[in-house]
């Protein structure tokens, strides 16, 4: 395994931040099969609502469609990529999600939110960088009702 140099590197987490942003926007705005496909055919995602590892693109789009029709926002923060190798990177974040309990692409009007973190896993693949393995991590509810 090749250790990249400082530029590979500097492309490495560059384009796996792009994919993190990338997958976030895709499931915000439902576009589940786009989101599926951010992931390696044998790609998974552990979710704090799930007991076991969403793994494949069948499941994975499964999984997203059946979240409630909601406007949901993912505001990731305090994101940190490191590369590994030239086909490897890690990365964890901070975010906090904000929805709507009302129907998809409703008014900005937020009626709940909670913080989390997610550990990711990234490989490079012939199509491009994509998650090996997500997992998140429910935070502290914030209970958010504004008018």
């Amino acid at each position: 395994m090749s250790e990249p140099t400082p530029t590979e590197k500097m492309l490495i987490e560059w384009e796996c931040t792009r994919l993190v942003n990338r997958f976030n926007w895709l499931n915000d705005h439902g576009h589940f099969e786009a989101a599926a496909d951010c992931f390696a055919p044998d790609g998974s995602y552990l979710t704090p609502s799930s007991p076991d590892p969403i793994a494949g693109r069948a499941a994975l789009i499964a999984s997203f469609s059946a979240r409630p029709p909601w406007t949901f926002r993912h505001f990731v923060t305090n994101l940190f990529v490191e590369a590994v190798s030239a086909t490897e990177a890690r990365g964890h974040s901070a975010m906090l999600v904000a929805f709507n309990l009302g129907p998809v692409n409703a008014p900005a009007h937020v009626t709940a939110a909670f913080s989390g973190e997610v550990d990711e896993h990234f490989v490079l693949l012939s199509q491009g960088w994509r998650f090996g393995h997500r997992r998140g991590y429910q935070g502290i509810p914030l209970g958010v009702t504004l008018p």
